[in-house]
């Protein structure tokens, strides 16, 4: 009897964290978006381009489905989908969050190039919010940039954060504004679900009253104070999932895949889905 006892909490938060997509309006007033693939398909996001479901051992976080992104043997990339109007523009000095699994799939070879920028997310602020990238405001940039960020001491698999401005002529007129270096170091390991959580504190136009944090499996990786995102209020309003590569070329066919993303006004952790164990890497 007490085995049986002792076995109770633990079926109950399995069954608990299967789904948290399932009633997250009602479920979690706070969040501003849920997609954890259950559904069998991408219908929740625009402009989706070559990125598929997938199900199957080791390709899923929890439940049945993921997104998958193939990146064919010699090309720049693996493709791209949108979550647009997330929420309303205002000139606030409010957070928001995002949170999303990652693993890739063993022997995966990140881009260590001299110039390389493996895209993970993007963070974009539209203006208009039906528009695309070439009109975003401003925008945080989540890749993995090889050898370019060498010289900082940025290592080939670690995160990294940048941030643009835009000045109002093409998409890439503007000033890259530039993140400080993760202040502990991470590095980002294959055959592992790997959680990311960004929090975006939106400056007040203008100011530089604005705030990034970003946790990688609930260890406080990156803490920037006092810095400017933005000069009007336009808000972060829309997410792209993005599977770049870039040069040299991607070296081989390889998959990743992305699970259970969640855009909040509150923090989301990693607790919210039955994890694997911590995974990633403090280097000294």
């Amino acid at each position: 009897m007490k085995s049986a006892i002792l076995l109770l909490p633990f079926l109950f938060t399995a069954a608990a964290f299967a789904d948290e997509c399932t009633n997250w309006q009602t479920e979690h007033p706070a969040w501003l978006f849920c997609d954890d693939f259950e559904s069998g398909s991408l219908g929740s996001w625009e402009d989706v381009t070559d990125i598929t479901i997938a199900s199957g051992t080791g390709k899923k976080h929890n439940g049945t489905y993921s997104a998958q992104l193939f990146y064919p043997n010699g090309s720049e990339g693996a493709g791209w989908m949108w979550k647009k109007a997330l929420r309303p523009d205002n000139a606030n000095n409010d957070a928001q969050y995002v949170r999303w699994w990652q693993r890739w799939e063993p022997g995966f070879e990140w881009n260590n190039g001299p110039s390389g920028d493996q895209k993970l997310f993007m963070l974009q602020a539209l203006e208009p919010q039906s528009g695309w990238g070439q009109t975003a405001s401003w925008k945080i940039y989540v890749h993995l940039v090889g050898q370019e960020h060498s010289g900082q001491g940025v290592l080939l698999n670690e995160p990294y954060f940048d941030r643009f401005i835009w000045s109002g002529g093409s998409q890439w007129d503007g000033q890259w504004m530039g993140m400080q270096q993760n202040s502990t170091v991470y590095r980002y390991q294959t055959d592992k679900w790997e959680c990311t959580e960004i929090e975006v504190v939106h400056n007040t136009p203008g100011s530089s009253d604005g705030r990034v944090r970003v946790w990688l499996n609930d260890v406080l990786a990156m803490d920037r104070n006092n810095i400017k995102l933005r000069d009007e209020a336009v808000s972060w309003n829309a997410l792209q999932l993005n599977g770049w590569y870039g040069s040299p070329g991607v070296p081989k066919n390889q998959y990743s895949w992305v699970d259970q993303v969640v855009v909040s006004t509150e923090r989301i952790g990693c607790s919210h889905a039955q994890s694997s164990p911590k995974n990633v890497q403090v280097v000294p």
